[in-house]
Formats: structure tokens, sequence, C-alpha cells
């Protein structure tokens, strides 16, 4: 019980508050995340803003230290030269990384794994 208490004191309490999986919201935008937001009076693709990492789809387009590979060259382009903007808030998609898809499906076959142990 004492290691999970320490593992829980490690955690910002404002993680707690993010929704699992690769999407700024719970079932069908029904529950967005408390620290998703758009700016308005600029275009839509480039209007949104997370609060939980203070900077938006503009700062991701214009930052010079994210780098992209090119698949079929391998070639190296930062993201100010990529052709589109890669910044995906604006579409509710995670840029914060926190409890991803994968995580989720872990936390399932765990359990599962749990009820078959224990039959």
């Amino acid at each position: 019980m004492k290691k999970i208490i320490r593992k829980i004191r490690f955690f910002p309490i404002s993680w707690f508050f993010i929704p699992r999986g690769d999407y700024c919201y719970k079932r069908r935008r029904s529950k967005p995340c408390p620290y998703w937001d758009y700016i308005e009076n600029i275009p839509e693709q480039e209007s949104g803003y997370c609060h939980y990492l203070k900077c938006g789809d503009r700062d991701l387009n214009n930052d010079e230290d994210r780098i992209f590979i090119n698949v079929k060259t391998g070639e190296k382009v930062k993201a100010p030269d990529m052709p589109i903007g890669v910044g995906l808030l604006w579409d509710q998609v995670k840029e914060c990384g926190i409890k991803p898809h994968w995580e989720e499906i872990k936390i399932d076959l765990f359990y599962k794994l749990r009820k078959i142990i224990k039959k």
C-alpha cells in the first residue's frame, strides 16, 4: 500500500483530469479535456490550444526542434518547412502523450488476465 501512495504522489493532480486515449475528449466528444481550448480569430486548422502544454497549433507548427523523417527518402524535415501544419490540437488530437490508447489496452488486458487467474 505504501508503494502505491508513493507512486500517486509523483503524478501531478492535473494528470488525473486528462482523458484516456489519443484524443482530447471522452466518448464521442461529449466531455472534452479541461485543458483543451480553441483560439478564435485565426484559421481553423491553427486554432487549437492546450493549457496543460501551454502551447497551441501555431507554436507547434513553428517549432524548429520538431523534426519529421520522410519515410520514402529518409530526409529530415523541420516542422516550419512542412507544406502543411503539423499541430493537430485543432482536431482535438492529443499532443501531450499522457494516457495514450495503448496504455488503455494494457489495462484492459491486465484485468482480463486477472479474472482468468482467479478462476
